[in-house]
C-alpha cells in the first residue's frame, strides 16, 4: 500500500466513526485569549455553556464566566456527549450541573441548575434527557 491508500483509509475510518458516533477525540481543554495573556480551561470544569447576543459563554462549577470563541453547534460536536447534553438552542449542561429535574404540564421538564438556574426543556428534550441520564 502506497501513503496515499493509507491516508485515504484513516480518512473513511474517521469519516465512518463519527458518522456512527464513534468519534472519540472530544475535545478536553480551551485555550482562551484575554488581551496579552492566554488561560486554559479544562471541560471537566466547565458547569453548563448557554449563549447570549450570539456569544457562547462557559459557566464553572467555581460559578466564574468564560467567553468561548465557538457557536453552539460547534460546541455540541466538540464536547464528549456522555457529559454535555444540549438542553435547548441557548444550553448546554454537564451531567454534573444538574440539581434537580422539575416536572411541568404537558409532560414537559424544567432542569434546574447548580447556580438555580432554570433551563425548560421541550417535550423531546425531555425523553432525550431521561435517556441520557438513565445510561
Amino acid at each position: 500500500m502506497n501513503t496515499l491508500q493509507v491516508y485515504d483509509k484513516q480518512i473513511l475510518n474517521n469519516l465512518t466513526d463519527v458518522i456512527q458516533g464513534r468519534k472519540e477525540n472530544y475535545r478536553m481543554r480551551f485555550l482562551l485569549s484575554n488581551n496579552d495573556k492566554y488561560k486554559v480551561i479544562q471541560t471537566q470544569d466547565i458547569a453548563y455553556i448557554y449563549t447570549e447576543f450570539r456569544l457562547s459563554k462557559a459557566v464553572m462549577f467555581d460559578k466564574s464566566v468564560n467567553i468561548l470563541p465557538f457557536t453552539m453547534e460547534e460546541l455540541e460536536s466538540e464536547l464528549n456527549p456522555n457529559r454535555f447534553f444540549r438542553a435547548s438552542r441557548q444550553f448546554l449542561v454537564s451531567y454534573e450541573s444538574i440539581k434537580t429535574i422539575q416536572n411541568n404540564l404537558n409532560s414537559k421538564v424544567s432542569i434546574i441548575l447548580l447556580d438555580d438556574v432554570e433551563v425548560d426543556l421541550s417535550r423531546e428534550r425531555t425523553r432525550a434527557i431521561k435517556q441520557w441520564l438513565d445510561t
